[in-house]
Formats: structure tokens, C-alpha cells, sequence
């Protein structure tokens, strides 16, 4: 009974070691099946990830090389700078050159650059105003600018802002203002009497600037895009205010009625008085002058209709004519 007992429990070990050895067996099966699928799975995605990289390189521009830097000479400018005379100087930047100094003067603080690793010999300020002077000057495209001063066109342009920029942060309300007193605006009607035979303070007048845009109401009567602007001259020439960059087709009325300048005329707190006493002319009422385009104010005198055969309505229209180009 005892050897019976010890048989049966040795063919149960050998059993359970059999099903043991089984199981092993395909749990390493299954291992290997995995790494095998794995491996191919890995395979499959590095060629898709080939593939794909493939299809991306052929598809790729081919960047072209860089060309030289253009060569670039401010010849024009440095030589003339030097050699131009004072008519020749003035022709080409619109003023003297004691007026370009002075301005140069006034701005320099304001437009120096520093020298930087990208720049290591920034643009002198001289350079600078006159590349702002001749574009405003000529209204030529940053390309010319830059082709006649040896920089690029937009160097040129951001150079144009910065010092137009400079201008009239030191200059505008110095130079540009209504006279203060009675005896400045009596200065005004003076000169304009004695130099152009009419008794007025001052000259309206509008003026366009051309620009490159599409938009409709910029579209003037002179069949171009454009700004409208506005001044209010002495008889020195000296603007004594301004308004820039109302829309081409706006007209010049209609621009002075919308500026709050009209409505300070209209209340009187602009003239000191309606009149003033100028020896040996006498009682003189004080007023300004425009073409048949502004509207007719007591303060604001206008032509009569043009082809009049008055003689007094035309000698009228040519002394305001001649006040009105100053």
C-alpha cells in the first residue's frame, strides 16, 4: 500500500513538471512572438518615417545661394556736399545752406546712431537730413534715395521717418504759430501792404501729396491718389499753422470747416480785433485771404467769379491773387 501511495505521488510530480515545462514553453513562444512583431512593427515604422522624409527632401525648394551684396557709393552726395555752391546746393535740397546747418544743428541729438556689430559705421547725421530733404524735396521713390546716398532703400525709408520725425519734435511749435500780439499782427498786415498791395495777416491755401493706395476716398479731383493738407502763411513764408493727411478727395472748404481753427476764427478769439489803425491808412479791418475754393467769411476774403469784366472786381482779384502767392 505504501509503494502504491509513493507511485502515484511520483507520477504526479512528473505530471505537474510536464505542464510546468508546457507552460514555460509557450510563455517563451509568446515572448518571442511579441519581439518578433515588434521588431517587425519597428521595421515598418522606420520605413514609413524614410519614406516620409524622402517625399518632404524632394519636395523642398532648393534655396538658392545668396548673391553678392550690391555696391553701394555715396559719391553723389560726399562729393557734392563739398563742391556744390550755394545755388547748386539749394537746387537740389530746397534750402540754403545755412538753413541746412541750422537744422542739422537743432536735430543731430536726435538722429546719431551708434555704431553696432550689425553697423559698424552708422549714417552721419548730415547724410541723414539730406536724405529726408531730397525725398521731400523730389518726392522720389527710397530706391532713388538710396541709390544716390549709398544705402538701401529701406535704410532710406526708416532714415525719411526718423528724421522727419526729429523735425518736428524741436522745430513745430517754434516756428509754426499765430501771431501773439496786436503788434505782430499788425507786422503781418504791414508787410503784406506795402509788398503786395492788399490788406491782409495771412494766405490760405490747400495742397496734395501723391501716395500709393487704392482706397476710394483718397481719389482727388486731379485723377490721382493723394492727401490733403492745408496752410496759413505769413508774408515771410513762415506756415502759422497746418493740417496734413485728410483724404485726396476732400475739399479744401469743407478741411477748414472740420479744423478747430475755423471755429476759433469764427468766435474771434484768433484776430484781436476786427480792425486795426495803421498810419496813414487808417481804420483797417483785419483779414485773411484764399481761392474760390474756401468760403467767403468776414474774416476770409475770396475772389470774384473768374472772367468778370468789372474793372474793379479785376484789379480786386489780382491784388488778392498776388497777396495769396506769397
Amino acid at each position: 500500500m505504501a509503494a502504491m501511495t509513493q507511485l502515484v505521488k511520483l507520477f504526479s510530480r512528473k505530471r505537474r513538471a510536464a505542464e510546468e515545462g508546457q507552460h514555460s514553453l509557450l510563455t517563451m513562444n509568446n515572448l518571442l512572438s511579441k519581439r518578433r512583431f515588434t521588431k517587425e512593427l519597428s521595421f515598418e515604422t522606420e520605413v514609413a518615417q524614410a519614406a516620409a522624409l524622402s517625399v518632404i527632401l524632394l519636395s523642398k525648394k532648393q534655396r538658392q545661394a545668396r548673391g553678392l551684396d550690391e555696391l553701394r557709393i555715396n559719391n553723389w552726395w560726399s562729393q557734392g556736399y563739398r563742391n556744390w555752391d550755394d545755388a547748386a546746393f539749394k537746387k537740389r535740397m530746397r534750402v540754403s545752406r545755412d538753413t541746412f546747418r541750422f537744422i542739422l544743428a537743432e536735430i543731430e541729438n536726435d538722429i546719431t546712431k551708434q555704431p553696432t556689430p550689425m553697423k559698424l559705421n552708422p549714417t552721419p547725421p548730415a547724410t541723414q537730413l539730406a536724405i529726408c530733404l531730397y525725398r521731400l524735396a523730389h518726392g522720389c521713390t527710397f530706391l532713388t534715395v538710396g541709390d544716390l546716398f549709398g544705402i538701401a532703400a529701406p535704410t532710406a525709408h526708416c532714415i525719411f521717418l526718423d528724421v522727419c520725425k526729429a523735425i518736428v519734435k524741436n522745430l513745430y511749435d517754434r516756428f509754426v504759430f499765430l501771431p501773439r500780439t496786436s503788434e505782430e499782427w499788425s507786422q503781418e498786415l504791414q508787410v503784406f501792404l506795402d509788398n503786395w498791395e492788399f490788406p491782409c495777416v495771412g494766405a490760405w491755401d490747400g495742397f496734395h501729396v501723391y501716395v500709393y493706395t487704392t482706397m476710394k476716398n483718397f481719389y482727388s479731383f486731379k485723377k490721382r491718389y493723394s492727401v490733403t493738407n492745408m496752410g496759413f502763411i505769413g508774408y515771410n513764408k513762415r506756415f502759422m499753422w497746418a493740417a496734413v493727411g485728410a483724404p485726396g478727395s476732400t475739399h479744401d472748404s469743407r478741411l477748414l470747416k472740420n479744423c478747430e481753427i475755423y471755429s476759433q476764427f469764427e468766435e474771434g478769439h484768433v484776430l484781436p480785433n476786427r480792425s486795426l489803425n495803421l498810419y496813414p491808412h487808417g481804420e483797417i479791418p483785419l483779414t485773411t485771404v484764399g481761392d474760390s475754393a474756401f468760403p467767403n467769411r468776414p474774416w476770409l476774403l475770396k475772389p470774384y467769379k473768374e472772367g468778370t469784366r468789372v474793372p474793379l472786381e479785376r484789379y480786386f482779384n489780382l491784388r488778392l491773387c498776388s497777396a495769396r502767392v506769397v
